[in-house]
């Protein structure tokens, strides 16, 4: 397959007014976000946009506690799933996400848009891009296309933000030499030699600035590629059958002999779990009092929801451990937190949690506000 890749600028009002030209010519479009946080204010801005029908803009990710995103989930599968047809598929919906949709989902979007992510991650975006061939097209959507947010620049030195926290900055800096100036990319064609140009650690590159020579450089370092007992992703790709569900786009994130082993790209911080307790919920207050039964921790569970911004992870380990929870492997760990509303505010610290069906969980720096 040949995708079409187009660059777009990374702002959110370009891509308000890009996402409306093509929302408005019908089709389904897929958001795909590095972070829980952009994706909301994504959403948030889409819905609030003129021209935009907000009950056609989709939210999922995984700050959604289970009671939701599991609705959330089916109802996403059922209306760009695979087995959505052309009478219940949409004339036109907008689903932003953020890394969820990679991998196990079997979804299919007739236009994409993206940040730029490294390469493997990429392509299984770019899996869920007319994934199921005999489906119908908006004639304008006939090729499947990615709209790649391009990142900000200085010194021709890509800025990747906070993405450059959740990825390891050496492969975004690799992956954007493939990207800056790619037009179409070929699926599985083109697959072996950018995964390897990317998952090598050569730094000694043909035709990039001093700048960006020594920006690499940097980021290797950082990474320890020159310890010998680092190990480089570039040796473990494969390419998949189209027909492949965990491997469409031709790279599994979790694949060993025994289909276990997690080979990461991400820079995945641990996280601190927390059951939130809202108004609604008061059947589960009963519970902090005392030990709960199975059937209640899984109750408990569904409404669990795990942190890992650093400062809101923080704030929240200061809360006090539940000890009625103690012999509870699954509930050990947790905290707390009751909503006033669907407000609550962590205390000894400027963070507030916000828990609407709406946008999930939301953390709010009220410093920053």
């Amino acid at each position: 397959r040949v995708m079409q890749i187009k660059p777009i600028p990374p702002d959110l009002d370009n891509l308000v007014d890009t996402v409306r030209v093509w929302y408005e010519q019908g089709g389904c479009i897929a958001i795909v976000c590095n972070t829980v946080n952009e994706s909301i204010e994504v959403a948030r801005c889409l819905r609030e946009a003129e021209g935009i029908d907000k009950n056609e803009v989709w939210l999922f990710h995984a700050r959604f506690p289970p009671k939701w995103r599991h609705e959330i989930e089916q109802d996403v599968l059922n209306t760009f799933g695979k087995d959505s047809t052309d009478d219940t598929r949409p004339e036109r919906a907008i689903l932003v996400a953020t890394q969820i949709i990679e991998q196990s989902l079997d979804l299919d979007f007739d236009l994409m848009v993206s940040c730029c992510a490294p390469i493997d991650l990429l392509i299984q975006r770019l899996g869920r891009l007319h994934r199921h061939p005999h489906r119908s097209r908006p004639p304008h959507l006939a090729q499947p296309t990615l709209l790649l947010r391009t990142p900000p620049t200085q010194d021709n030195v890509p800025d990747f933000g906070v993405d450059g926290l959740i990825y390891e900055r050496f492969f975004l800096l690799k992956t954007w030499l493939c990207l800056r100036e790619m037009q179409e990319m070929r699926i599985p064609d083109d697959m072996d030699e950018l995964m390897n140009f990317v998952y090598s650690n050569e730094i000694n590159i043909e035709n990039i600035s001093p700048a960006y020579r020594e920006a690499l450089a940097a980021a290797a370092d950082k990474m320890g590629l020159n310890d010998q007992n680092s190990e480089f992703r570039g040796t473990q790709f494969v390419i998949g059958k189209p027909s492949d569900k965990r491997l469409i786009g031709g790279y599994s994130a979790r694949l060993s002999d025994d289909e276990e082993r997690n080979i990461a790209t991400r820079n995945i911080r641990p996280g601190i779990d927390i059951i939130c307790i809202t108004d609604t919920d008061s059947h589960l207050k009963s519970l902090i009092e005392r030990v709960p039964s199975k059937a209640e921790v899984d109750d408990l569970l569904s409404h669990k929801v795990t942190v890992s911004h650093r400062g809101a992870k923080r704030a929240l380990e200061r809360l006090e451990e539940n000890p009625n929870w103690a012999r509870k492997s699954q509930l050990k760990y947790a905290r707390v937190v009751e909503f006033d509303g669907d407000s609550f505010d962590v205390p000894d610290s400027p963070y507030t949690l916000r828990l609407t069906q709406e946008y999930g969980l939301e953390i709010i720096n009220q410093e920053e506000a």
